[in-house]
Parts: structure tokens; C-alpha cells; sequence
């Protein structure tokens, strides 16, 4: 049966160049086969991530290529009611819709390939650094000897609570960094969103401080740890 969507998972810039780049056999098979990247792996490009064209011209022809990044967290993963977003032609994007319509609920054509990453990374520089600041300040009040509950519902219902976080209660309160997403993952996240400002001479102030507090967060060991274990990182001992 011919395939016509292929879909990778490459997590480091390396293998993409040594298991897709080099190997053009996967190129050279049928013409009109969608060719799926997803995932963040390099800044700059949001380029070398969704295999863009700028990097290997040669190497990708005519071929279709979407890069696809999704939001909305584990349970809209688990029901098919994801933002997807998507870079690629116009051609590829539709083509590539029903299988993209299985995963997500509202789709997002953004341009050409490698702009599914651009609006991936804005997405996590701006959510990322709101996590780690509840964080701070959750963990502020306790160390000020005020109780975990009522900090956490006070801003909760406050203009510094964002929807879906107060699912994060019994979690905090039971000190459970099983990871939805994991402190390292973030420092990936946000040191891409450095680099991508960087290179549009734009500064990012707020997605370098937060990229500080998760980077002193895993070397306080909570690497593996959920994101909200900076607030762990920073409660005083009893």
C-alpha cells in the first residue's frame, strides 16, 4: 500500500540532517507524498525543524512538506480538540486536513513552512513564563507563612489566574511533579524563543528571565520534574 503522509519524530537537529537530509532515498520515492515535521528543534529555523527549505534546497524538490505543532495540553490530545499549526503550502495544508482534523479541533494555516514553529515558540515564551511566575509567587506567600490553599485561590480568582491552572491544584498541594511537561523541556522551549528573538533583533527580556528560573530549577534537579516544581525549587525547608 503507498503511503502517502509521512510523518517523522526527530528530536535533535542531528538526526534530522543524518536520517532525512542524507537520506534521499525517502525523496525520491512518490512525488506526491505529504512529508509531516512536528516538534521544535531548532530556533532560528523553526526552519531546520520543519525541514525548511532554506536549509537543504536541493535536497527537497516539489515535494509537500507541513510542519505541524499542536497546543492545548494532554487532555485536548487525548480527544482530538487541539490547536494545530500549521506551515506549509496551501496545496500540502489541504491535503494534509483530514488527518490533521483526527488530532486537532481548530487548524491554523500560517504560511509557509516553518511558521507552525514560529507561532509555537510565541506560544510557550508567552505561557512558560506565566507558569514559572505563578510559581514564584505561590511559593513567595507560603515562605511568607501563608497557607498553600489560600494563595492558591486567591490568585486563582484573581486576575493573575489563568483558565484550566486551577486543575493544577491537588497536584501542588500534594507536592506531585509528575510531568505534564517537564522543567528541561522548557529550558529547550525558551532558549529557541531566545534564539529566534535574537535573530529578528527583537529583545526578549520576559522569555530570558523565565528561561533563568527553569534553567536554575533543573539544576536544582528538578530537570525531569514537571514545570511547576519551580515552585519546589524555591519553598524553604521545614
Amino acid at each position: 500500500m503507498a503511503v502517502k503522509i509521512v510523518k517523522p519524530a526527530l528530536p535533535d537537529e542531528y538526526l534530522v540532517d543524518n536520517r532525512v537530509y542524507t537520506e534521499e532515498r525517502v525523496f525520491r520515492q512518490e512525488q506526491e507524498k505529504i512529508f509531516f515535521a512536528s516538534g521544535i528543534l531548532s530556533a532560528m529555523k523553526a526552519k531546520s525543524s520543519d525541514l525548511e527549505i532554506t536549509l537543504r534546497p536541493c535536497r527537497l524538490g516539489s515535494r509537500l512538506f507541513v510542519c505541524r505543532n499542536s497546543a492545548g495540553g494532554r487532555e485536548r490530545a487525548v480527544s482530538g480538540t487541539l490547536a494545530v499549526m500549521v506551515g506549509g503550502t496551501e496545496d500540502a495544508f489541504e491535503r494534509a486536513r483530514p488527518v490533521l482534523s483526527c488530532i486537532g479541533k481548530d487548524l491554523f494555516h500560517l504560511g509557509p513552512s516553518g511558521t507552525g514553529n514560529v507561532v509555537k515558540l510565541i506560544v510557550q515564551m508567552i505561557y512558560l513564563p506565566y507558569v514559572a511566575a505563578f510559581c514564584e509567587g505561590l511559593a513567595l506567600g507560603e515562605n511568607m507563612g501563608i497557607a498553600f490553599d489560600k494563595v492558591f485561590s486567591v490568585l486563582i480568582k484573581s486576575s493573575a489566574g489563568q483558565p484550566g491552572f486551577e486543575k493544577r491544584h491537588d497536584h501542588l498541594n500534594a507536592n506531585d511533579l509528575t510531568p505534564r511537561f517537564e522543567v528541561d523541556m522548557a529550558v529547550k522551549d525558551l532558549t529557541l524563543a531566545c534564539e529566534l528573538f535574537a535573530e529578528s533583533k527583537q529583545p526578549g527580556h520576559i522569555a530570558g528571565a523565565a528561561r533563568e528560573a527553569y534553567h536554575r530549577a533543573s539544576n536544582a534537579g528538578f530537570g525531569q520534574s514537571d514545570l511547576t516544581a519551580i515552585r519546589s525549587a524555591l519553598l524553604k525547608k521545614s
